[in-house]
């Protein structure tokens, strides 16, 4: 399970296993180009289960940054443990908590991070109920169903199709996840479109 959760402002991925099972998670900041992109890195520290990045992505004198990324091991039957950019989480059933701020929302990005961070891990049952009831607040609003709905065919066999309302349905209701997703109201919002 992962999912986006915005009255928590985390990104939370949920693993589990039938047995304790290794796996690694590593926070850096490399690009796709030829050269590296990590240069705005400014620090990047491991504490307990916990990794804390800082850094300066567009250079001097832009907004700087903070991640943090957690981990914890919820059924009990593991180990997890933070090294360089890494954390090892060896474990039946694991959380992974991720939070990120600039400084154009928060002065005290660290402080930010890690309470956004140990507030999820703190209530993680909750976590999911939170998000359905937060989303579907909005989500809920109305609904389009258009007929007829060949939901039973594949998207690239319905692309084919003329014509489709279900499929006009089905593109209304994408379009209106990403815009629940990315564009909110609150502190500092900003539209979709300035992302």
């Amino acid at each position: 399970m992962a999912i986006a959760i915005h009255p928590d402002d985390v990104l939370v991925i949920q693993l589990e296993a039938s047995e304790p099972t290794e796996f690694t998670i590593r926070l850096s900041r490399y690009g796709d180009r030829e050269y590296a992109t990590d240069e705005f890195v400014d620090s990047m520290e491991a504490q307990d289960e916990t990794i804390v990045m800082h850094g300066t992505p567009g250079g001097r004198n832009s907004n700087n940054f903070c991640c943090v990324i957690a981990v914890q091991d919820l059924a009990g039957d593991g180990k997890v443990d933070a090294v360089g950019n890494s954390v090892i989480a060896n474990s039946s059933k694991a959380l992974t908590v991720v939070s990120a701020q600039t400084t154009f929302r928060h002065a005290d990005l660290e402080a930010t991070t890690l309470g956004q961070v140990r507030k999820a891990l703190y209530s993680h049952a909750d976590l999911l109920d939170r998000h359905l009831r937060d989303y579907d607040s909005l989500y809920g609003r109305f609904k389009l169903r258009l007929f007829p709905d060949a939901s039973h065919i594949p998207t690239n066999e319905r692309l084919l199709l003329t014509p489709d309302p279900g499929l006009i349905a089905l593109y209304s209701n994408y379009a209106r996840y990403l815009l629940i997703s990315c564009s909110r109201p609150g502190y500092k919002a900003l539209p979709a479109t300035l992302q």
